[in-house]
């Protein structure tokens, strides 16, 4: 939600993205992904993604909030 709150496209009261907005720059809503909170599960590691950075497949992956320079080092960036 954090990093689409910066598209000026997200509806942020209501976490979505804003029909309003949307009609007005003539976006197609199907282009845009799905919205998740940031400790949401997205998705899992693939086979191919597994073989490709040695995590596991179906590991789960998370949403994660928007880094900003001054937190990166508390990820480990």
């Amino acid at each position: 939600m954090a990093d689409a709150s910066g598209t000026l496209l997200l509806d942020v009261a209501n976490r979505r993205w804003s029909n309003e907005m949307l009609e007005a720059a003539e976006i197609d809503r199907d282009l845009l992904p799905a919205l998740y909170e940031s400790p949401d599960v997205c998705g899992k590691v693939s086979a191919r993604a597994a073989a490709a950075t040695g995590l596991k497949a179906g590991t789960p992956v998370v949403a994660a909030p928007g880094i900003r320079r001054q937190e990166r080092p508390g990820w480990g960036l």
